[in-house]
């Protein structure tokens, strides 16, 4: 008598369980819709998507293998409902190939940690990232977290490389107080921080024009704030993420709650700052850079709006990491772009050195440049 009982009960506890799945397949979908500044937890949907997504295609799946049309007809009506912003955290599009005769530039985003090496450590010879750099083909490097080129003090084993660099990228420029910095094959030249962003805050953004075969291009490099959590707070969210803890859950409901709102708030602010910008820029535009945020995200949509375009979502296919650390793998790093150029591709560096991949995209002026 006890296992017919059981096994409905079973059924309805897993139908129940999946529909929660879907609901907050919906919320990861569109919780960048709602401002942070009012209500903070959809911020957290939001950056795991790719997971919830492939979590429901999993689960319709098996309700699919038992039978069971109606829960797994919810579920593919869930991944209908969420196509739009599904497709730009998980695009399904491929490379494009240059048109013959065109001119092409690539723009590498990098994160380089300072130019430290997390994997190896400091003490090996010659310094990875840099390196990677070097011998990238880019033709125009957006670093961030790189105060200075220029110190041994904080980029190590620079004498080995230095000359180099420079020979490969005669052309550097970056705010002094600022952890931005620009390398280039082109002739470029920064712009006045304040009177392009309207504030005189350039520790977030910086932007250049870089003349290229005698092509103008305005470019915006960025590096908007972290959350800035502890190693205790980020295995907390850690043990949150596996279900584990009622503790870490007052933990999250208290400072880490707190910090994730005003940083995500603050953000935000930057962004704005930047769409305001470049509502003023005409011809060929790039943005790149750590956004710390992922597609589909209230501060990635802001940025982002109706007239740019992501390069990644237009040129390749499935999800992307482009930050390898603490187990928080998610697509922190963009390359926007507008105006007379097409995105060709975009390349994922597989060096572990920083704790970001530096992401390298090719473009190509369009005949009406």
């Amino acid at each position: 008598m006890f296992l017919p009982v059981v096994k409905p009960l079973v059924r309805t506890i897993l139908r129940i369980a999946s529909f929660v799945l879907y609901a907050l397949t919906l919320l990861a979908a569109f919780g960048g819709h709602i401002n942070p500044a009012y209500i903070t937890f959809p911020v957290f949907f939001v950056t795991a998507m790719p997971y919830f997504v492939i979590a429901t295609m999993i689960v319709i799946l098996l309700w699919v293998l038992c039978g069971r049309w109606i829960t797994a007809g919810i579920g593919v009506f869930t991944l209908f409902l969420a196509w739009s912003p599904i497709t730009t955290a998980i695009p399904f599009h491929s490379s494009k190939k240059a048109t013959p005769g065109s001119v092409t530039f690539k723009v590498m985003t990098y994160n380089i940690l300072h130019g430290d090496d997390q994997e190896k450590g400091n003490d090996a010879p010659g310094n990875r990232s840099f390196e990677y750099v070097i011998n990238s083909g880019a033709d125009i490097v957006c670093l961030q977290e790189v105060n200075t080129l220029h110190d041994p003090g904080e980029i190590h084993n620079l004498a080995s490389f230095k000359d180099t660099l420079y020979k490969v990228y005669p052309y550097t420029a970056g705010p002094l107080f600022s952890d931005q910095k620009v390398l280039s094959k082109y002739p470029i030249r920064m712009l006045n921080h304040e009177a392009f962003f309207g504030s005189g805050d350039n520790r977030w953004m910086s932007a250049y024009k870089v003349t290229i075969k005698g092509r103008e291009l305005t470019l915006i490099n960025m590096h908007l704030i972290s959350m800035s959590l502890s190693d205790k707070e980020r295995d907390i969210v850690k043990d949150i993420a596996k279900g584990n803890g009622k503790e870490a859950m007052g933990e999250l409901k208290g400072s880490i709650m707190n910090k994730f709102h005003n940083k995500t708030v603050f953000r935000a602010d930057r962004a704005a700052a930047i769409r305001r910008a470049i509502d003023n820029v005409h011809g060929p535009l790039i943005i790149c850079g750590d956004f710390n945020d992922v597609p589909e995200s209230w501060c990635y949509r802001l940025l982002r709006g109706d007239d740019l375009r992501d390069a990644y979502v237009e040129t390749s296919f499935g999800p992307l990491v482009t930050y390898n650390r603490h187990a928080f793998w998610f697509h922190l790093d963009q390359i926007f772009f507008r105006g007379p150029i097409e995105a060709l591709n975009v390349k994922k560096g597989r060096i572990r050195s920083s704790d970001h991949y530096p992401l390298i995209a090719e473009f190509e002026f369009t005949k009406n440049n």
